[in-house]
């Protein structure tokens, strides 16, 4: 099998495409542009730098569309320690996912005033080069780093990648955790509004484009799920003290969750809801949540609901 290339006159006057080229056969201007003969023999033109720059790239962050979030929580104002919307971050500094804003406090401490995401080490290597973008304040921002790792436990103490008025950028890979941290470092009593972040590999700034909701909320199941159950039902031939089990399906998820009762209710004879994922001689089953209740001999029928929160977040 044999590939024929043509190629345009070096004499001729502008680089320009050939009128006719056959189905398969690969023609190159005097620019270098490439073209391919399409199933009707005409020109079509092939990817080239300057197309490729407008391709997106992979964005190995979750949940990175501030305008439509997954915010599982449903709270609207954060403003402790910890996550906010799903997948995110914040340390001495507040959140409010319906302007998108995050203020730091006026005095810092222990931490600095952070908007944060973990990016698994999953994804990346030492020695990789990511590029980080975002949409701040209404300003396109963009950082290139290679990952090494920062010889120290705080992010505080990292310098920034990208330093601006209200703050700036660092991508923080510390020397007691395998995780990329992807940050938003703010000065004191700094804001800032942010509508889309995106980190990817290599050095080029690819377009920022929306996942769409179905995909973010699937990304962010496998770290943290929060949802409502309601049950009803009888347990037979048993006697005081005695349990009646359920199970019920959840979102695969990275890693065994944690499992939290955040609140209960009980009708009938069940009372003390337990709940915990079920393992199989110490293989964890990532889709199965076990309920039990408690029922007694005279009443052992009845209902609950409750609300309970997996979680597999860092």
């Amino acid at each position: 099998m044999a590939i024929k290339i043509m190629r345009q006159n070096i004499a001729s006057a502008l680089p320009q495409p050939p009128p006719h080229l056959d189905y398969g056969i690969i023609a190159s201007d005097k620019s270098g542009k490439l073209y391919v003969g399409d199933s009707s023999n005409k020109p079509v033109g092939v990817l080239d730098e300057k197309n490729y720059s407008q391709v997106s790239n992979p964005n190995l962050l979750d949940n990175s569309d501030f305008i439509n979030p997954v915010n599982q929580k449903n709270q609207i104002e954060f403003d402790r320690n910890g996550y906010c919307i799903d997948r995110w971050q914040i340390f001495e500094s507040t959140y409010n996912a319906d302007t998108r804003v995050v203020k730091a406090d006026a005095a810092v401490t222990e931490y600095g005033s952070q908007f944060r995401q973990i990016v698994s080490e999953d994804l990346f290597s030492i020695g990789d080069i990511v590029t980080f973008s975002a949409y701040v304040n209404n300003t396109n921002y963009n950082v290139t780093k290679t990952i090494e790792i920062f010889d120290s436990h705080f992010i505080k103490d990292a310098p920034y990648d990208l330093e601006t008025s209200w703050g700036g950028f660092k991508l923080v890979r510390l020397v007691n955790r395998p995780e990329l941290f992807v940050i938003m470092f703010l000065k004191p009593s700094q804001s800032i509004t942010v509508n889309w972040a995106k980190l990817e590999r290599g050095n080029s700034v690819t377009p920022y484009v929306p996942k769409g909701y179905g995909q973010e909320l699937s990304e962010c199941l496998r770290y943290y799920q929060h949802f409502n159950v309601n049950f009803r039902g009888e347990a037979f031939n048993v006697g005081d003290g005695e349990k009646y089990f359920t199970t019920i399906s959840f979102y695969p998820m990275r890693k065994v969750p944690s499992v939290t009762i955040d609140a209960a209710h009980y009708w009938g004879g069940f009372s003390g809801l337990t709940a915990a994922v079920e393992q199989t001689d110490g293989v964890y089953n990532d889709r199965t949540l076990r309920l039990a209740v408690n029922a007694t001999a005279q009443n052992p029928g009845g209902a609950f609901t409750a609300v309970i929160t997996l979680s597999a977040n860092y």
